[in-house]
Protein backbone atom coordinates (compact mmCIF):
# COMPACT_ATOMS: atom_id res chain seq x y z
CA UNK A 1 0.00 0.00 0.00
CA UNK A 2 1.21 3.33 -0.68
CA UNK A 3 -0.31 6.85 0.25
CA UNK A 4 0.45 10.10 -1.30
CA UNK A 5 -1.58 13.79 -1.71
CA UNK A 6 0.48 14.11 -4.40
CA UNK A 7 1.59 17.71 -3.46
CA UNK A 8 5.54 17.47 -4.69
CA UNK A 9 5.41 13.65 -6.02
CA UNK A 10 4.13 12.63 -9.49
CA UNK A 11 1.86 9.55 -9.80
CA UNK A 12 4.24 8.32 -12.77
CA UNK A 13 6.45 7.64 -10.08
CA UNK A 14 4.69 4.53 -9.13
CA UNK A 15 3.19 3.81 -11.98
CA UNK A 16 5.08 0.70 -12.85
CA UNK A 17 3.79 -1.14 -9.39
CA UNK A 18 0.12 -0.91 -10.55
CA UNK A 19 0.45 -3.77 -12.28
CA UNK A 20 1.38 -5.69 -9.10
CA UNK A 21 -1.56 -7.29 -6.90
CA UNK A 22 -0.39 -6.83 -3.60
CA UNK A 23 0.45 -2.86 -4.40
CA UNK A 24 -2.52 -0.51 -3.70
CA UNK A 25 -2.34 3.14 -3.78
CA UNK A 26 -4.41 5.73 -2.16
CA UNK A 27 -4.55 9.53 -3.16
CA UNK A 28 -4.62 10.90 0.19
CA UNK A 29 -2.86 13.69 2.65
CA UNK A 30 -1.20 11.68 6.10
CA UNK A 31 -1.11 14.01 7.75
CA UNK A 32 -5.78 13.39 7.93
CA UNK A 33 -7.34 10.44 9.51
CA UNK A 34 -8.11 7.20 7.53
CA UNK A 35 -8.91 4.36 8.45
CA UNK A 36 -6.80 1.05 7.06
CA UNK A 37 -8.63 -1.78 7.30
CA UNK A 38 -6.53 -5.31 8.47
CA UNK A 39 -2.85 -5.50 10.31
CA UNK A 40 -0.22 -3.33 8.59
CA UNK A 41 3.53 -5.02 8.80
CA UNK A 42 5.18 -1.47 8.72
CA UNK A 43 4.48 2.42 8.24
CA UNK A 44 7.42 4.02 6.75
CA UNK A 45 7.51 7.84 6.07
CA UNK A 46 9.31 8.84 3.18
CA UNK A 47 8.35 12.69 2.75
CA UNK A 48 7.97 15.86 4.23
CA UNK A 49 8.51 19.34 2.38
CA UNK A 50 11.77 20.87 1.93
CA UNK A 51 11.52 24.16 3.30
CA UNK A 52 11.60 26.36 0.23
CA UNK A 53 8.09 24.86 -0.12
CA UNK A 54 6.78 25.45 3.11
CA UNK A 55 4.56 28.53 2.65
CA UNK A 56 1.48 30.13 3.24
CA UNK A 57 0.34 27.83 -0.16
CA UNK A 58 1.05 24.67 1.93
CA UNK A 59 0.08 25.46 5.46
CA UNK A 60 -3.00 26.86 4.83
CA UNK A 61 -4.24 23.90 3.19
CA UNK A 62 -7.29 22.75 4.61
Amino acid sequence: MAMDNLITGDIRNIEHLFHLPNFEFYHHDVSKYIHVPGELDYILHFASLPAQLTTSKFRSRP
